[in-house]
């Protein structure tokens, strides 16, 4: 049934915007590392209590893991994480949110497109429309500047 993982991602899509708000005046680390590493640390405490409860950890087959995904995996905690979540934590401190979060926006094209370039996938109509709507989305919101509009009125 894909009813409850569509209210998954809608619930988990709307958290993240309202925590990506809310840290703009909570009184979070004033180090983007040390403050990205708290929120990592204790989101992967949660997700570790979460796939224990419900017997995750018995479905694991390390026989079935390979070298690809372990480079994979490795690359995400890197450049995802570690690099990634950082500057995402430092830039909602220096920019508006609604423009810091439109790489949530992007990153599925991102990912279509790699897939498509490096895992020989198959890109379809509707995802170039979806592709193009998005773009043209993002670029609505990164050329929006509520403080000139409000100027000039």
């Amino acid at each position: 049934e894909y009813t409850v993982g569509m209210l998954v991602v809608l619930v988990a899509t709307f958290n993240w915007s309202m925590g990506a708000l809310y840290s703009r005046k909570a009184p979070i680390a004033k180090s983007s590392l040390l403050a990205a590493g708290m929120q990592m640390t204790a989101g992967g405490f949660l997700l570790l209590l979460v796939s224990a409860l419900t017997g995750e950890p018995s479905s694991l087959s390390m026989d079935a893991v390979s070298l690809k995904s372990m480079l994979a995996l490795g690359y995400l905690v890197v450049f995802g994480s570690l690099i990634g979540f950082t500057a995402f934590i430092w830039l909602l401190k220096v920019d508006r949110a609604s423009r810091v979060i439109t790489h949530t926006f992007v990153n599925p094209v991102v990912a279509i497109f790699l897939g498509w370039f490096l895992g020989d996938e198959t890109i379809t109509l509707p995802m170039l429309g979806a592709a193009v709507v998005i773009i043209f989305s993002v670029v609505l919101i990164t050329r929006y500047h509520p403080d000139e509009s409000a100027a000039s009125a």
